[in-house]
């Protein structure tokens, strides 16, 4: 089962305020997956289209999202920073997280 794109921002958010305020999209990869435990290993390679795996572009659009919000920094390309809108968001929501797929 893949998650909703939805469901990878608080998680997104969490490892990257976890990391010290900003990360490397490759390590969210590792981090955030972690938070997903009944994704198998058929969903982890699951390609659309265009051939990009389908998991970790719902990360990427989660991402936007988040960034559209004010929740992480749309910029530097290639380093994922949280806000401090977002941490506020965070630490507002995540005791109400769970994984949805």
């Amino acid at each position: 089962m893949i998650p909703t794109r939805k469901n990878f921002e608080l998680p997104l958010l969490r490892v990257i305020l976890d990391s010290g305020g900003e990360l490397k999209p490759q390590a969210a990869y590792a981090l955030v997956e972690s938070f997903f435990p009944e994704m198998t290993a058929y969903d982890k390679e699951l390609r659309d289209i265009r051939n990009q795996v389908v998991w970790k572009g719902n990360l990427h659009w989660a991402r936007h999202n988040l960034a559209n919000k004010g929740y992480l920094f749309p910029e530097p390309h290639g380093i994922w920073k949280i806000t401090p809108k977002g941490t506020r968001f965070l630490e507002e929501h995540w005791s109400s997280w769970k994984p949805d797929y």
